[in-house]
């Protein structure tokens, strides 16, 4: 598998989960995907692509 799939596996499994949780969802997506990230040791630039995705979503927020 590549890496697009993978992730998109990934995340499918996860929305499936997700599902199956029932009212508490995000937080079951949220920590489950918080475990996961921690668990990967990202580099400098995988930690920085991840600085700049956070940016981009705070002004997606932001600007409602």
């Amino acid at each position: 598998m590549n890496t697009t799939a993978i992730i998109n596996d990934y995340l499918e499994a996860l929305t499936e989960r997700a599902e199956m949780a029932g009212d508490g969802r995000l937080e079951y997506v949220m920590g489950f995907l918080y475990g996961t990230l921690k668990t990967l040791k990202l580099q400098s630039y995988e930690l920085e692509s991840l600085q700049r995705d956070t940016a981009n979503l705070r002004e997606l927020i932001a600007g409602k």
